[in-house]
């Protein structure tokens, strides 16, 4: 599947919030990739301004929900889920490969100018692991991120942040109060409105449309 432009995203959205016709936005997820926090933030609004046409917004997904694609259904009236599926959220988190071994071994020389004391972007030439102070600056601005992650996911759905974060820090014990039912997990935790199967969802959206439904 190739790239979806944002701008294109957001006209449909806008185009169908002055549509009488189309009476409901549906957010379906089981092709969705992800996108970067800033990419998500412009449709989350976009989803936002829909909702003041009164049309109901509607997300579903038989796969499960992941980090990104729950942030957009969080601005949804209603989330469904397939019963067979789970809602994981994973947060932030930051890789880099390190090379400094690996040059030794082949007598690789790299020489790099710096001003400053201190400058993370050239520290997999000379280390093999992350420095203190790159790891601080990493958590840094990624805890800024999981921050408004946390508070922004809560507002708009309309749930309790330390509800919300317990899910996410102790899903293993909220899975043994559920059977090990990842479905029900999130059904109980309020993350989600109802489990359905792609059949059932499908006779949903055809009783809200009052239209017939026709092969």
């Amino acid at each position: 599947l190739g790239e979806t432009l944002v701008s294109d995203v957001i006209e449909t959205i806008k185009i169908a919030k002055n549509d009488d016709s189309i009476k409901y936005l549906l957010l379906d997820f089981d092709d969705f990739i992800g996108g970067s926090p800033s990419k998500l933030k412009t449709i989350a609004n976009a989803i936002d301004d829909f909702k003041l046409s009164e049309k109901k917004v509607i997300a579903y997904s038989s796969i499960g929900y992941g980090m990104n694609s729950y942030y957009l259904a969080s601005h949804a009236d209603e989330i469904h889920m397939h019963d067979y599926s789970q809602v994981i959220i994973e947060g932030y988190r930051s890789y880099r490969t390190y090379y400094k071994s690996f040059f030794e071994k082949f007598f690789i020389d790299a020489n790099v100018f710096k001003v400053g004391k201190f400058k993370a972007f050239v520290e997999p030439y000379f280390r093999d692991s992350m420095s203190d102070e790159a790891k601080g600056n990493i958590i840094e601005w990624m805890s800024v991120l999981w921050n408004n992650y946390l508070s922004e996911v809560s507002i708009a759905r309309n749930i309790n942040i330390d509800t919300f974060k317990n899910y996410i820090d102790s899903l293993d014990v909220i899975l043994k109060e559920n059977n090990g039912d990842t479905g029900l997990a999130a059904l109980n935790s309020g993350l989600i409105d109802k489990l359905t199967n792609k059949r059932e969802f499908r006779d949903y959206l055809f009783s809200l449309s009052g239209d017939q439904e026709d092969d």
